[in-house]
């Protein structure tokens, strides 16, 4: 299989996994992200960043910024979390809240807590 190929696929398959989580309740992926269910293809972030509130679902992703999760898996996170708050305006990108070996994750996290907060 050739890189176009399976990038097709993936995209493909993506799409599929995508479908699949925005015909779901909000509360079914809340649910999954607990048990550790993220999908093959992040999915589950998107299809959660553009219809949680931030009421219901920004303590757990707070939570899952910062664990110990697969730094794709935070990335994802941190990308539905920055569009559920509204932040990518305030300057707001997914690596600074994931990327712990290169970005101040720590003091990011913090702040938009208390920017989310007040």
């Amino acid at each position: 299989m050739s890189y176009a190929q399976f990038q097709e696929h993936w995209e493909q398959e993506a799409d599929k996994e995508r479908e699949r989580y925005d015909a779901r309740p909000v509360s079914e992926l809340l649910a999954d992200i607990r048990a550790g269910k993220y999908g093959n293809y992040y999915q589950i972030w998107p299809s959660l960043g553009t219809r949680a509130k931030l009421a219901e679902a920004g303590s757990l992703l707070f939570s899952i910024l910062e664990s110990p999760a697969d730094y794709l898996i935070r990335y994802h996170c941190a990308a539905a979390l920055i569009s559920i708050a509204g932040v990518y305006a305030d300057g707001y990108r997914p690596e600074q809240l994931s990327a712990h070996k290169t970005q101040r994750v720590t003091e990011h996290l913090e702040a938009l807590r208390k920017k989310v907060q007040a």
